[in-house]
């Protein structure tokens, strides 16, 4: 299943746009290793710029994708890329009140 990262963040960034926020990607906070394709990202309202960026992490694994919401205990599996999207967007449209 290894998607490549550019696709992911690619249709990650859309998603992201269509919502209303702006897309950061972070890179990490060491140098990415070959076996591991993690991709350190945050978003930002649009509308509201006082606001403080939220930061995710998305792990893409070799037959799902793990993804780390900013204050969340529990990291989200999801089988595919459609999923994945499924879940950032809810979480998108969650914290924007």
């Amino acid at each position: 299943m290894l998607e490549n990262k550019e696709d992911v963040l690619q249709a990650i960034r859309k998603l992201t746009n269509e919502n209303g926020y702006d897309f950061i990607n972070k890179g990490g906070p060491y140098p990415p290793m070959e076996d591991k394709k993690t991709l350190y990202l945050a978003v930002q309202q649009r509308e509201r710029y006082d606001r403080p960026s939220l930061n995710f992490v998305v792990t893409i694994g070799p037959s799902r994708f793990m993804v780390n919401f900013e204050g969340a205990d529990v990291p989200m599996h999801c089988i595919d890329l459609n999923q994945m999207l499924g879940v950032i967007e809810d979480w998108l449209i969650n914290t924007k009140s």
